[in-house]
């Protein structure tokens, strides 16, 4: 009896399922952490309970940031782009000048100094710009309403 050896063929197929599954993983797991981070500056905003403001056409952001040294003056940017003092009027005749009715909104971190924001805040005053709101996290206003009101004594006892 003679057997008939049949050469084996070569498989150009390729399994695309576990390629699939891999790439369907890296898809969800970005789609989890893309809402997670958070471009910009690193500000520690004051908590408050109050509403946010309806949208207006045109707004121009200064975020305050807290001194990365001690003994620096506040960091100042606008809309994300840092700037000198100088800069800032600057940046804000030219939108001025381009728009005309703006806001700005001011961010301005919770352990910057009042003197920086006072600044920024106659600066606007000067350049007669009226339009302008404090932006804060209302996240946790009703813990620190409560504690805001009457802060508890100290134990001195000993």
């Amino acid at each position: 009896m003679r057997r008939h050896r049949r050469d084996l063929e070569i498989l150009s197929d390729m399994n695309l399922t576990n390629l699939l599954d891999t790439a369907f993983i890296l898809l969800m797991a970005f789609m989890l952490v893309a809402p997670m981070l958070k471009t910009g500056i690193d500000l520690n905003l004051p908590r408050v309970g109050a509403g946010q403001l309806q949208g207006q056409q045109k707004t121009v952001t200064i975020s305050i940031a807290k001194p990365q040294v001690e003994g620096q003056s506040e960091r100042i940017y606008v809309d994300d782009a840092r700037v000198t003092y100088e800069e800032l009027e600057e940046k804000l005749a030219e939108t001025k000048r381009n728009y005309q009715a703006f806001s700005v909104a001011i961010e301005a971190d919770a352990e910057a100094t009042y003197q920086s924001v006072a600044r920024v805040l106659s600066l606007l005053k000067a350049m007669q710009i009226t339009s302008v709101g404090l932006v804060t996290d209302p996240a946790a206003s009703n813990q620190q309403a409560g504690s805001a009101a009457a802060p508890e004594p100290e134990d001195q006892s000993e």
